[in-house]
């Protein structure tokens, strides 16, 4: 899981869901112009939001990547 220690601006995944909740209907499209550790796609994911992130950072977005399908259940198995 992303922490404060990966990276320095890591949003509570509460906090996260609150917002998405109140400002967005399940199946709604949510662009994270600044996707850091993934906390906004995770959420999003998880509560039935598409979503579309961008990240200038290459070591944040593969953690962002990597982060978003463990906590999915989406796994590649390389063979």
């Amino acid at each position: 899981k992303a922490t404060a220690d990966s990276h320095g601006a890591v949003f509570p995944e509460e906090l996260v869901a609150k917002l998405l909740k109140a400002f967005s209907k399940e199946g709604d499209l949510i662009y994270d112009p600044f996707t850091g550790t993934g906390t906004v796609p995770v959420v999003a994911g998880k509560l039935g939001r598409n979503w579309v992130g961008s990240e200038l950072m290459a070591p944040y977005y593969r953690l962002a990547y990597y982060r978003y399908k463990m906590e999915m259940g989406i796994f590649d198995y390389p063979f």
